[in-house]
């Protein structure tokens, strides 16, 4: 019985192995206040935040997407032909609490179009 399960062990990693995709990496970091304050007397004041990128394996069409209280202030996954990948982005605010979502995506080796992009 044991060598049955060596035999079989050795049989799904050679019968199997070479259809296995391996994932590839990609990530980034950012940095940026978490508190920005509005002077007295103004409407909005701006807040820079950089961007650094790492990755790994070929990416098709990567992008960043940023988004200030839901709403899209660059272009969505889906939007554009190019890649988007800023080294820096400034975002206006107003006076009040505020949300911002940092969303890096690619279209990916496999994917047909850009319904199946992957979210990192």
């Amino acid at each position: 019985m044991k060598n049955l399960r060596i035999l079989l062990f050795f049989v799904t990693f050679w019968v199997i192995m070479p259809y296995q995709t391996f994932s590839q990496s990609f990530s980034f970091a950012y940095s940026g206040p978490t508190t920005v304050t509005v002077p007295f007397g103004s409407s909005s004041t701006g807040a820079t935040y950089y961007f650094q990128y790492y990755q790994q394996g070929t990416l098709i069409r990567p992008r960043l997407t940023i988004e200030l209280d839901g709403n899209l202030l660059t272009q969505g996954i889906c939007e554009g032909a190019d890649s988007y990948l800023p080294s820096s982005y400034v975002i206006t605010f107003t006076p009040g609490n505020h949300t911002v979502k940092f969303t890096l995506s690619d279209l990916g080796q496999h994917s047909g179009d850009c319904a199946q992009a992957t979210i990192w």
